[in-house]
């Protein structure tokens, strides 16, 4: 008897940690820091408020991060989920304000807007999605992308299946976020319809690729990815930041594409997905 017991209890918590395990962890939060100090999000909105913010870095490089903790301590958290705020110094404000004084109201409301259309770099999480891209309605060509589970899938091989290729980096803090929801909220209600995930790293060694989604895994996040590293890929189907997210038609048809992270983007493919696996 005490052997059946402990028998169970012994398979109890192996299903526990299975289900623990296929769980991803919570989302991390953003961490910001402005001229070298990390601040809040209420403090950012005010800056942006305020119209001082230069720029806005979503990510950064390890050895900014590894420079960052040696001043601000573990704090910081993991890397791609730092964001580095530039400010405004007293002359750039004062060279701004003045030339909003000699500026028409429209042209002054863009100029005020400034900071915020060029923040963006090479990674966003703005949402903008489209079926005006000049992709959408094209055939996409062909293509082959290395994944990490061994694979070396070629993009003719999937028709009969709708397509979502999700292009990312390793330093990009929004594609990272995003692939918190992927196995929610993407593979798993849609793991038995004609659809197939395709994230491939832009610009990536498969080195880099595969050390990142070995860091991921410890959260919870397991699915393959693919490593675009000489960029022909992105020359096909990328023209704008990261994440940057193509849905592709049962037949190879472009239909919907996508670019940056965040929910309102989220959903809106989770419903566009929904759409094209029935037709």
């Amino acid at each position: 008897m005490k052997h059946r017991i402990y028998l169970l209890f012994v398979l109890f918590c192996c299903g526990s940690l299975l289900r623990a395990q296929q769980t991803p962890a919570k989302k991390p939060s953003y961490v910001i820091v402005a001229d070298g100090q990390i601040i809040t999000m209420q403090q950012m909105q005010a800056y942006a408020k305020n119209g001082d913010v230069k720029s806005v870095a979503k990510g950064v490089s390890q050895e900014k991060r590894d420079s960052l903790a040696q001043k601000l301590g573990d704090s910081i958290g993991e890397k791609e989920f730092i964001v580095i705020v530039s400010l405004l110094n007293e002359k750039e404000k004062a060279e701004k304000a003045e030339a909003m004084k000699h500026t028409k109201p429209d042209s002054a409301r863009a100029l005020a807007n400034e900071s915020k259309a060029t923040s963006e770099g090479k990674a966003t999480s703005e949402s903008k999605a489209t079926s005006e891209s000049p992709l959408v309605g094209k055939a996409a060509d062909n293509f082959q992308v290395s994944m990490s589970d061994g694979r070396n899938v070629q993009l003719f091989s999937l028709r009969g299946k709708v397509v979502m290729v999700n292009f990312w980096a390793t330093w990009c803090a929004p594609c990272l976020m995003e692939f918190y929801d992927f196995p929610g909220k993407i593979i798993k209600p849609f793991a038995d319809k004609p659809f197939v995930l395709l994230p491939i790293a832009k610009a990536e060694s498969r080195e880099t690729v595969l050390a990142k989604m070995q860091q991921l895994a410890k959260d919870g996040i397991r699915f393959p990815v693919g490593w675009d590293t000489d960029n022909a890929i992105w020359e096909q189907l990328g023209d704008s930041p990261i994440p940057r997210t193509i849905l592709i038609d049962k037949k190879g048809v472009i239909r919907f594409v996508v670019v940056g992270g965040g929910e309102a983007n989220l959903a809106m493919l989770v419903e566009k997905i929904r759409e094209l696996v029935e037709e």
